[in-house]
């Protein structure tokens, strides 16, 4: 099998290497974390311990695991290949991705970076599980994704219902209503607009738009109850006053 760029992944028959390799697996055990990444402090499964995890399975199903760097003139790859006693086999490559810092020159780099190819390129190929350090911080678990999707959804539907109450408002009552929110964002200043605020802000301003839009259709009624005596305050008016103490009489 050859993909777009010609390089062969496979030899043309693999059965018997596909019936090797899954007795194999079978027999697998996960990558035990016996090293510790020094700048993140969690311990992760080093190559060593993927080879111990996967040579002892491998072995028993006549399959070894030869590694190498090759190039193609313009990037290097860490070849991973798979090769059966039958003489059947498949394989795989990786880029390496290296640069001389601080403290490290060119080679070192390299090293490393064959080092972390080897490891990665190992597991996927045998199926190996393990959790590393850098992979699970790159890819966190699927509960931690729920959750964090399910809070996502969350903030964006109080947000969704604050601005849809927030229009409903401004059509009715404009001038008080561009009033009361500048009262609001002046008590909130972690937000430049009404429409910025999500999750538990958004609930707590939403509840407070709420009570001012009763307020002020209770108003509207009075008004009229009056005659249009607005000299008068209605009872909504010392209410909204007694709730929002900083909204000007």
């Amino acid at each position: 099998m050859e993909t777009e760029s010609n390089w062969v992944t496979m030899s043309d028959d693999i059965s018997e290497l596909a019936a090797a390799l899954a007795n194999a697996q079978a027999d697998i055990n996960p990558a035990r974390k016996t090293s510790e990444n020094p700048f993140l402090k969690n311990k992760f499964a080093d190559l060593n311990s993927v080879l111990d995890s996967v040579r002892p399975a491998l072995s028993r199903n006549g399959i070894a695991f030869p590694q190498m760097v090759e190039s193609d003139g313009e990037r290097d790859y860490l070849v991973t290949l798979l090769a059966h006693k039958s003489g059947q086999w498949i394989r795989s490559r990786m880029k390496l991705t290296c640069e001389a810092s601080k403290g490290t020159n060119a080679n070192q780099a390299m090293g490393i970076a064959i080092t972390y190819a080897r490891r990665y390129s190992l597991t996927a190929m045998t199926g190996v599980s393990q959790e590393d350090n850098d992979a699970a911080t790159a890819a966190p678990s699927n509960g931690v994704k729920e959750g964090e999707s399910k809070k996502a959804k969350a903030d964006e539907d109080a947000n969704r219902k604050l601005r849809n109450l927030l229009k409903r408002l401004k059509k009715r009552w404009p001038d008080a209503a561009a009033e009361y929110c500048a009262d609001i964002l002046a008590d909130n200043k972690e937000i430049e607009h009404i429409e910025h605020a999500k999750g538990d802000l958004a609930d707590e301003i939403y509840n407070r738009l709420v009570t001012f839009g009763t307020m002020m259709h209770e108003e509207d009624e009075s008004e009229e109850r009056l005659g249009g005596q607005e000299d008068l305050p209605s009872q909504s008016t010392k209410a909204m006053i007694e709730v929002d103490p900083t909204r000007s009489s």
